[in-house]
This record gives structure tokens, sequence and C-alpha cells, in this order.
């Protein structure tokens, strides 16, 4: 059971995690852009699970977004889980930095994807862009395809939110949802991207 769990970006795609994380926390903090979003996930909250906080924040504009963060983490006390997925990669490293200076997080999962270029290649830049502000229980999931050959697909919401949960439960350094043949010309799985890089 986690104390504190915040989701950022979890009322579309990833709307089956978010409920699912409610039941395994005292309290969630949806971040999203949109009231009307963050209401209609509250709306469909589950019976007995934590309390839920919305924040409704607009991430184009990073400053006041780091802000907002910051004056709801004072008010509600540090997340002891953070899952993210924005569209600025950067400013969720930003995110896990700002978090990390009023305590430490034991688990920053950064949800990573991309539609045309290989998302490993973003995960080894921004990984080592954490290494050197020495972000510490950073973890990075990273979204592929499913099937193989000419038949890979992306994954839809509910494989998704199964990966990201997963991944969660599994607490490694990098996980893969799906398969990176999209990109890479052959299937590529966690464990065996995890050993070729030197990740745990």
């Amino acid at each position: 059971m986690y104390t504190h769990t915040m989701i950022i970006g979890g009322t579309g795609m990833l709307r089956s995690a978010s409920l699912e994380l409610a039941t395994r926390s005292r309290r969630l903090t949806s971040v999203a852009r949109t009231r009307r979003s963050l209401s209609t996930l509250d709306r469909d909250w589950p019976a007995g699970a934590g309390a839920h906080d919305i924040l409704s924040l607009d991430w184009t504009m990073p400053g006041l977004f780091l802000e907002g963060i910051k004056h709801h983490v004072a008010r509600t006390g540090g997340p002891d889980l953070v899952v993210a997925w924005m569209h600025e990669d950067a400013l969720t490293l930003r995110i896990a930095a700002r978090l990390a200076e009023d305590s430490p997080i034991p688990h920053f999962f950064h949800i990573i994807g991309s539609a045309k270029v290989n998302p490993l290649k973003i995960a080894d830049s921004l990984r080592m862009s954490a290494e050197a502000t020495n972000l510490h229980h950073y973890h990075q999931i990273v979204l592929g395809g499913h099937g193989s050959g000419r038949r890979v697909r992306w994954l839809t919401d509910w494989e998704i939110s199964r990966g990201v949960l997963q991944a969660v439960e599994r607490q490694k350094s990098m996980y893969v949802v799906g398969t990176l043949e999209r990109w890479t010309g052959a299937p590529i799985d966690a464990c065996d991207y995890q050993v070729r890089r030197g990740y745990r």
C-alpha cells in the first residue's frame, strides 16, 4: 500500500492504471491539463479507494506547472510513488528533480513512447541526464508495439495500463511494454535490453 501516489497524465490512456493504483494507495493525486478529464476520473473513483486529489496544471507553462506541484506537495506531503507520462520528457526530469528536493521519492516511473523515433534512444539520453543530476530511484517504462513482422501494431489503452502496472510491481530500472520490433527490426523485451545495456 502506497501512502501517496502521484500520476501525471493518467486520465486518458492510463485511466485503468490510475483507477487500479487508487486501490493500492491511501492518497492519489491526479495531475492533468483539464479539470474536465480529472472530474471524469474522479466520478469513476473505485469504492473503498484512497483519497483523490485533482490538480489541473498546464505543462506548456513549465514554471507554473512546477510551482503548482510544489504547493500541492507542501500541503499533502511528498509522494512515495510517481508515474509520469507527458509530451515533454525534459520537463518530466525537472519534476523528478523538484520533488526530490523536499523528500526522497522511493520510485519515479517515467513513461517514454514515440511514434517516429526509436524510444530506446530517447530513454538512453534521458537516463544519462537523470544520472548526471543524481536522480535516484528513477525508472523508465518504454512503450513499444504488439505483434511481429508486418503485424506490429500500437498498444491499446488496456495493454499500456497493464504494462505500467507490471513495471511498477517489478521495479526494474527499465521495463519495455510490448515489442520494439517496429524500430529495431527484431523483437526486444525488457530483460534482453537490460542485460545488453547493463541495467538492473
